[in-house]
């Protein structure tokens, strides 16, 4: 994790997964998924999901027959003074 900017639930989230080994497929994905958006947030990859309700974008990330989902918005956006990625939510897909 690097440059971008994590919520503590979001970076919680993450140490959770990458500290449990029977989650280590889901957390070299999510690690996929983070290096991405890190390296090139404007891909569009990254923003192929669009939530309009909440202003952000989803990285949907898929472990077994479950969806993660990793959430994010510009952190200029929410009161930050650099464009840089501001990752709010790293988790299990809503109701799922």
């Amino acid at each position: 994790m690097g440059d971008a900017v994590y919520s503590p639930g979001a970076r919680a989230a993450h140490a959770r997964v990458s500290a449990d080994p029977s989650q280590a497929a889901l957390a070299q994905r999510l690690d996929a998924a983070l290096d991405q958006l890190e390296h090139d947030p404007g891909h569009r990859s990254v923003r192929a999901h669009r939530f309009q309700t909440v202003g952000a974008w989803g990285l949907e990330v898929h472990h077994d027959a479950h969806e993660w989902w990793v959430l994010w918005n510009w952190w200029d956006e929410v009161g930050g003074d650099d464009h840089i990625p501001h990752v709010f939510y790293i988790g299990p897909a809503p109701g799922g």
